[in-house]
């Protein structure tokens, strides 16, 4: 069997190469929210957020015979916890790395942190919008109030989403809930209709919706700030699935 962690519209096709290969696929993911981990016989989806010695425990009592990981390029502790326990328990590693983007566009500022992004952000005095989901949501919050600045937060549409933004103090009418990816005129209208002068997101490559992001930016006129991805050990990382695959296959054939 093997281990794939998912969270990304990446995954399913993975899970479906690995799958059509003949190898039984075990996808885990975070929450239960709607996701397309394949549609395979072969391939079965777990839910829930496990730390490193609950992976441990995993590729060992599921004789995992290789680790894939396939989460979010900003997923640091999966990934971490992931390689971390694929070395312990001497089974391979790979993870797939969306490749990053050039943007073309003269207001994006650039933050290392998501700390940073925020006083970048709301230093201008523009209603801040934030495409980032949920997870860092407290951090711009705080910044929202104390600059007197109107925040709007776009997340998924799940009930643990929604709730962070309102424990952070942000009102159900500026919350935007959904699941990208989003076109350009769909941005342009929610960034209109809230007057936002500036626009967060992370550099989540074209299946992020990055691009489609700085175009309604720039047709709105809104300064864009992009929170750089975190540094990341990049052995065994790919960037196409197929080079993925191809590494997959040559590794597996060689396992008892």
């Amino acid at each position: 069997m093997i281990l794939l962690f998912g969270g990304t519209s990446d995954a399913a096709e993975i899970s479906e190469r690995v799958a059509k290969l003949g190898y039984k696929v075990l996808v885990s993911t975070a929450t239960d929210v709607e996701l397309n981990v394949g549609s395979h016989k072969l391939i079965k989806r777990q839910v829930g957020r496990i730390n490193l010695n609950e992976i441990k425990r995993l590729i060992t009592d599921r004789g995992i015979k290789m680790v894939i990981d396939a989460t979010h390029p900003y997923a640091e502790i999966v990934r971490n916890n992931a390689r971390t326990a694929a070395k312990a328990c001497n089974v391979p590693y790979l993870t797939f790395m969306r490749p990053a983007q050039k943007y073309d566009y003269e207001n994006i500022f650039w933050a290392e942190t998501h700390k940073e992004s925020a006083e970048i952000a709301f230093s201008s005095g523009k209603t801040v919008f934030t495409m980032t989901g949920s997870k860092d949501i407290a951090t711009y919050a705080k910044q929202s109030k104390e600059k007197g600045v109107a925040l709007v937060a776009r997340v998924l549409n799940h009930p643990q989403s929604i709730e962070s933004c309102r424990i952070a103090g942000i009102a159900s009418s500026h919350i935007v809930a959904g699941r990208g990816p989003f076109t350009v005129e769909q941005n342009l209208e929610q960034i209109r209709a809230f007057k936002a002068g500036v626009i967060v997101t992370k550099d989540s490559g074209v299946a992020g919706g990055v691009l489609e992001k700085m175009e309604a930016a720039k047709q709105a006129g809104a300064i864009m700030v992009i929170v750089k991805r975190p540094q990341h050990d990049k052995s065994g990382s790919f960037e196409t699935i197929k080079k993925l695959i191809e590494a997959f296959q040559k590794i597996i054939y060689t396992l008892p």
